[in-house]
């Protein structure tokens, strides 16, 4: 196992490509912190790899601060960070020349910020 006994927190963990994410990290001996701003999937996916779930706005540098010292506390360390967590699926699924700019202005906002308040 590649990362055994390394710690990794994937944001947004709880749907989709982030719970494919600590599944995968898992998978080679991570111990996983799934971190997501819907708790309740969080914890589901945490309870599939043996992790801890965190609840975490990524766009606050204050939840984001709390989501690191909760790994540390936990797990002493952090090792990997995934920043996978956004707002896209806050945007109503239709073709993309039908979603009005308000809308994608949101999503790239909250998808890009995460990397500066996490790291």
């Amino acid at each position: 196992m590649r990362l055994n006994d390394k710690v990794a927190i994937v944001t947004g963990g709880g749907i989709g490509l982030g719970r494919a994410y600590c599944k995968a990290l898992a998978g080679e001996g991570a111990r996983v912190v799934v971190a997501d701003i819907a708790h309740d999937a969080a914890q589901a996916v945490a309870k599939e790899v043996s992790g801890l779930a965190v609840r975490v706005d990524v766009t606050s540098a204050d939840e984001t601060a709390a989501m690191a010292a909760r790994a540390l506390e936990a797990y002493g360390a952090i090792d990997v960070l995934v920043n996978n967590a956004g707002m896209y699926t806050a945007i109503r699924k239709r073709p993309f020349t039908e979603i009005p700019l308000e809308e994608w202005d949101q999503a790239p906002c909250s998808a890009a910020r995460p990397c500066s308040c996490t790291t």
